[in-house]
């Protein structure tokens, strides 16, 4: 399988499940598999991965991996649950601190 048949195929898997995850809730969503977006993506041998998003209300994160051996797909959807925010100064004093400790963890 090519790269762009791997991503238009998880575009379109994306998109599937939000339709009906939103039609199982009665609600109807203005997007289509274009507005799928692809965040990141990787190809091992035969196998493909890729990070998709798209724009909707609940901002899901999803990863679909395709098995070249199977020839099956796999979808994950992932829900943001906490976005908190580090002073950057504050974490690299740390580190410096564990480092020179010389124990990690």
């Amino acid at each position: 399988m090519t790269t762009h048949n791997f991503i238009v195929l998880a575009k379109k898997i994306v998109w599937d499940w939000i339709a009906n995850r939103y039609a199982n809730e009665g609600k109807t969503i203005a997007i289509n598999s274009h507005d799928v977006f692809v965040v990141w993506q990787s190809k091992i041998l035969k196998n493909h991965k890729a990070i998709l998003a798209a724009p909707t209300p609940d901002k899901f994160l999803f990863e679909v991996t395709y098995n070249g051996e199977t020839g099956e797909f796999y979808l994950d959807a992932y829900d943001k649950l906490e976005n908190r925010a580090y002073d950057g100064n504050l974490v690299l004093q740390y580190v410096d601190a564990v480092m020179a400790d010389g124990k990690w963890g």
